[in-house]
């Protein structure tokens, strides 16, 4: 691999992971929505798509035709295929830097709440007032809570009071940084700077690349 398409696949990948990192060592939980959390993964894993089967499925008759514009192309399908991935998807809501007893604490104590009659089933959640039912999990090698919706027939307001409900009671409530964190972003900074730096090391052969990627 040359260390034009190192950096196109890692590059964005490496600020992912400063993202994650970030999180973890901010000292606070944090909830984000399943859509922008999707959405900031699928932009990480872009340059991978980049230097992978988007370069290798390339059709040639098309980039002989249009040039650099059929990346343009390439990221509009792209583009559509996330989009239609986040219009189908069903509502979940990560939460960073938490464990799995804090978050069942909280979302006990939010739904009671929102619904006077929760109905808790193992880590099955329903609001039958709300129009929610969700299912609890729990990743603790990244100290991180997702809550997943379990069918189609979801509030969608409901939820987007669910999360302002969580982000609320969260921010009352102690809480200390995760040194995982530190992990992701050593290992994100890791990826960037060599990127860089192997970039930098021949801009005559960078250059060049890059001409042969665009079809110039």
């Amino acid at each position: 691999m040359d260390p034009l398409h190192f950096a196109i696949a890692f590059c964005p990948l490496g600020v992912y992971l400063l993202r994650l990192g970030g999180l973890h060592l901010r000292g606070r939980t944090t909830v984000i929505g399943g859509n922008r959390d999707f959405a900031a993964l699928a932009l990480a894993l872009l340059g991978l798509a980049i230097a992978g089967p988007m370069e290798l499925f390339m059709p040639e008759t098309a980039a002989t035709q249009f040039g650099p514009l059929v990346w343009l192309l390439m990221f509009s399908f792209y583009g559509l295929v996330v989009t239609l991935t986040l219009l189908v998807s069903k509502p979940k809501l990560l939460i960073y830097n938490v464990d799995a007893d804090e978050l069942r604490e909280v979302m006990t104590e939010v739904s009671q709440m929102m619904d006077s009659q929760p109905l808790w089933a193992g880590d099955c959640l329903v609001l039958p007032n709300c129009g929610v039912q969700l299912h609890l999990e729990d990743y603790p090698v990244t100290r991180c809570g997702a809550l997943l919706a379990i069918n189609e027939n979801q509030s969608l307001a409901a939820w987007r009071q669910l999360h302002v409900n969580l982000c609320s009671s969260f921010a009352r409530r102690p809480s200390q940084r995760s040194w995982l964190g530190l992990s992701f972003a050593l290992a994100g900074a890791t990826l960037c700077v060599v990127s860089v730096l192997w970039l930098a090391k021949d801009p005559h052969s960078t250059a060049q690349n890059v001409a042969d990627l665009l079809r110039l």
